[in-house]
């Protein structure tokens, strides 16, 4: 999963310590995508359950890393093509 620059912005406003774990997600996630990371190997590298991982991995799939970030609120405004429509 690929950070766009509102992305980046958004992200760097968490705190880093849901940065990092949002970074270690994301890197397994690559991995198990990519085919190089079994599931059981990532929920282990992950330390979590399987259902947490189930569930966290249903919310990358719905928000993105945001949905790795507990009650997760953006910081950005509207694009200012959205506001304009």
């Amino acid at each position: 999963m690929q950070l766009t620059t509102i992305d980046l912005t958004d992200f760097s406003s968490v705190p880093a310590k849901w940065r990092v774990r949002v970074d270690a997600w994301l890197k397994t996630l690559q991995q198990l995508d990519a085919g190089t990371l079994r599931k059981a190997d990532a929920i282990a590298a992950l330390r979590v359950s399987r259902a947490t991982f189930d569930r966290k991995l249903a919310a990358v799939r719905e928000f993105g890393w945001r949905g790795l970030v507990p009650n997760y609120q953006s910081p950005t405004t509207l694009p200012a093509a959205f506001v304009d429509h």
